[in-house]
Formats: C-alpha cells, sequence, structure tokens
C-alpha cells in the first residue's frame, strides 16, 4: 500500500464549499483507503491505499465529492514521499514558519514564469519548483496578491495552498500510517 496525502482547493473557505471532514473521510474509504485521517476543516486527509493510479483516484474522488457533497473542487494527490520531499526543498535560506506557505499546482510550472514577479511587494519572495511554488510572505497570506486566484492566472492551471505548519503535520501523519 501507498500512503497518500491529499489536498483540496477551495473547502470550507469563507463559507463556500461547505464540507464536514467525516464525509470526505467516508468518501476516501468507500474508495478503498485504509487508516483515512482528516486535518484541520480545508480538506487535508491522508489515508493509504493499493492503487498507483492518482489520476484515476483523483478523478474519482473529484466526482464523489461533487456527487455525495455538491462540493466541486480540485484534489491534489501527494505520495508520502512528495510531501516530505516538500519540506525538503525549502530553498530560502532564512524564513519564519509563520510566513512560509506552499502553493501546489496541478501541472509542472515554468521556473523561469516572471508573471508572479508583478505581484509580488517587497515584503514577499517566491521560488518555484516543478509543480509548487514557495511563497515566503512577511505580511501573511491574507495580504498578498500571490494568492491561488493570481497563481491559478499566471499558470492556466489549479493551484492550492498551504502554510507551512499544515504541510509539516501532513508529513507526520503520512509518517504514522506507512506501512
Amino acid at each position: 500500500m501507498t500512503t497518500y496525502c491529499v489536498l483540496l482547493r477551495a473547502v470550507n473557505v469563507a463559507g463556500k464549499n461547505k464540507l464536514p471532514m467525516e464525509a470526505l473521510r467516508q468518501i476516501c474509504n468507500d474508495l478503498g483507503a485504509k487508516n483515512t485521517t482528516t486535518y484541520i476543516q480545508s480538506g487535508n486527509v491522508v489515508f493509504n491505499h493499493i492503487t498507483t493510479d492518482i489520476f484515476g483516484l483523483q478523478k474519482q474522488i473529484e466526482h464523489e465529492l461533487q456527487v455525495r457533497s455538491s462540493v466541486i473542487t480540485s484534489a491534489f494527490i501527494l505520495p508520502h514521499p512528495r510531501v516530505e520531499e516538500i519540506l525538503d526543498s525549502i530553498p530560502f535560506k532564512h524564513y519564519d514558519n509563520k510566513h512560509l506557505y506552499i502553493t501546489v499546482l496541478s501541472k509542472e510550472a515554468d521556473q523561469h514564469n516572471t508573471g508572479l514577479k508583478k505581484y509580488a511587494s517587497t515584503n514577499e519572495d517566491f521560488f518555484i519548483i516543478q509543480n509548487r511554488i514557495y511563497l515566503n510572505l512577511l505580511n501573511g497570506y491574507g495580504n498578498t496578491k500571490l494568492n491561488n486566484t493570481t497563481v491559478e492566472k499566471v499558470f492556466d492551471c489549479a493551484a492550492t495552498t498551504r502554510n507551512y505548519t499544515t504541510i509539516l503535520k501532513l508529513a507526520e501523519l503520512c509518517r504514522k500510517i506507512t506501512e
């Protein structure tokens, strides 16, 4: 079995796309997941699954969320080693954990894309690695223009963002259930 971490885009944000985490756990279990655990109310779940077809599982989760809960969202499925890689690849030499965010994209991004630069303020820095963007936001995520909407527009793909603490906790949960 493989351990996966699933990040749902824009679930339980500002009263939209309401999804009880018990419903998310049940959907994953019904699709064959084992040792299913959710973390906070924003669509984070870890589990073990026999499949290696990440794209197929992603589509199944998205479909079941829409059918059962009327939630239309994107699911980002990361094998446990990828979650660890996200943490191990933090590109900033100096950062404060409370200002660090990671945006995961639905496709690999061009590291030389300069489209985001015009949205960054003087207290913000970012770095692109494969299908993720590391954001060092001294004014916080709520005050940046480097948000999901901007990233999706610049890179023409779906995106979801988590703070460092959430990714760290999800990695810990993955470690606990890894067989």
